[in-house]
């Protein structure tokens, strides 16, 4: 995965949304649950930076966490958000393509 997951300036996430899987789309659990992490540090435009978990490339602003706890976290959370997710994406495109 993404070394930004093992990056101190990874995003900080809030608490998970609680309810429908349908939530999962929202602001940066949405991002997370497709695939893209979030940076703390701002792009060069001034907008968001948001990486694909997948990259395997290195960032010039890489910075590694001290924390292995922290990171494994990390790990299981996005497991969990992707395959939420997908599940989800799936059967509402399924509804979609019934009607």
């Amino acid at each position: 995965m993404a070394e930004c997951l093992h990056c101190a300036r990874c995003g900080g996430l809030e608490k998970l949304p609680k309810g429908h899987e349908g939530r999962l789309h929202l602001k940066q659990w949405g991002m997370l649950a497709r695939g893209l992490v979030y940076c703390q540090l701002l792009g060069p435009s001034g907008y968001q930076r948001f990486r694909s978990v997948e990259s395997k490339d290195e960032c010039k602003y890489f910075e590694p966490e001290p924390n292995k706890d922290l990171v494994e976290q990390r790990f299981k959370t996005v497991a969990i958000l992707r395959a939420t997710f997908n599940i989800w994406i799936t059967e509402l495109r399924n509804r979609r393509q019934k009607k």
